[in-house]
């Protein structure tokens, strides 16, 4: 299996105060997870579990990456 697509760097070229580093922060799939996740709990419909819930996060944050190659 090759490497995860995580997008890469949600924020790059963040720098910390005083420091001499770039952070990048979370990962663009991270960020996509996430915001699928704040949909999701907004729906009125039962989830089944929290792991099937982050499963499905993750799955839509896929797609996205997925589509965004295409580009």
């Amino acid at each position: 299996m090759g490497k995860l697509n995580d997008g890469g760097p949600a924020f790059p070229g963040m720098k910390h105060k005083n420091e001499a580093y770039l952070d990048t922060g979370m990962s663009l799939r991270d960020w996509f997870a996430g915001q699928a996740l704040i949909s999701r709990l907004q729906e009125e419909h039962n989830h089944g579990s929290w792991i099937n819930l982050a499963m499905d996060c993750y799955g839509i944050a896929d797609t996205m990456l997925a589509e965004r190659e295409k580009q």
